[in-house]
């Protein structure tokens, strides 16, 4: 799962120790990519 939007907006405040993630800010330059790749847990914003 990939979850992107503008860099203007706050990052995610929470995300699970059970899952397994990437951050992703220089191929979008402008946006926060986060890419999910594996895991269960939950997410905030």
């Amino acid at each position: 799962m990939v979850i992107a939007y503008l860099s203007k907006y706050a990052p995610l405040s929470y995300i699970g120790a059970g899952l397994t993630y990437t951050l992703d800010t220089a191929n979008r330059p402008g946006y926060l990519v986060y890419k999910f790749t594996a895991g269960t847990d939950s997410i905030r914003w």
